[in-house]
Order: structure tokens, then sequence, then C-alpha cells
């Protein structure tokens, strides 16, 4: 009886498993509108999901910022400047002409919380 359960238990695994496998291995992270438009949608996906601005920033011992789909760290050039500080809600190139250009991570957000609140400034770092 056992053996039997067993054997069972095997095969709807097996059954269950299979249309999982057929897709292959890549399939999950394909996606779906690329998925339904075949090779073609496929190679232009990254293109397309490549953001253009600030899109994100990691805080912490090593802070850094995602411009224009690449990670920059305080100092390395981006733009026409170099990333002089990473803040909550935005961070700030200084160009070569001395002015200061302020990314904001949500753009469309009030100016107020972006920039008043005591926790949006939780890192900046100014390099000399």
């Amino acid at each position: 009886m056992a053996r039997a359960l067993s054997w069972l238990v095997a095969v709807v695994t097996a059954l269950v498993a299979w249309p999982a496998a057929a897709l292959g291995p890549l399939q999950p992270f394909t996606p779906p509108v690329a998925a339904a438009r075949g090779a073609d949608a496929a190679a232009a996906a990254p293109q397309a999901a490549t953001h253009i601005g600030l899109a994100g920033v990691r805080l912490g011992t090593s802070p850094r910022a995602l411009i224009d789909g690449e990670w920059v760290a305080l100092g390395q050039p981006a733009r026409e400047g170099r990333l002089v500080a990473v803040r909550a809600h935005e961070v700030v190139l200084r160009l070569p002409n001395g002015r200061d250009e302020h990314l904001p991570l949500f753009p469309d957000a009030p100016a107020a919380a972006a920039n008043g609140s005591a926790e949006s400034t939780v890192v900046m770092r100014v390099l000399q």
C-alpha cells in the first residue's frame, strides 16, 4: 500500500511540474509583453526599461545613486557633473561651472515633502 501511494505521489508531482518545465528556465523572468510579442520585443525590453533621471538611491556607508540606468558612487561623474550628495529623496550633481543640479527621486512630489522634513536628509556627503 505504501509503495503504491509513493508511486502515485511521484506521478502526480511529475504531471504538475511538467507545464513549468516546458516553459524553459528563463520564462519566469521574461516580461509578459515581451513573451506575448516574441523575440523582437524581448530584445527591445532592456532598452525600454532604462530609466532616465534618478531612479533610486542607496544610503549607508557607501551611498550611491541610480542615475540614467547606472549606479554612481559619490565623486564619480554622472551626466555633465559629479555626484556630490546623496539624500533620501534627491541627489546633487556639481556641474563644471560650479552650479549644483538637484535630481529629485520623486519629481511630482511636493517640494516641502522632498526637501524640508528632517527624515528626508538621511545621508549627505559633499566632496570638496
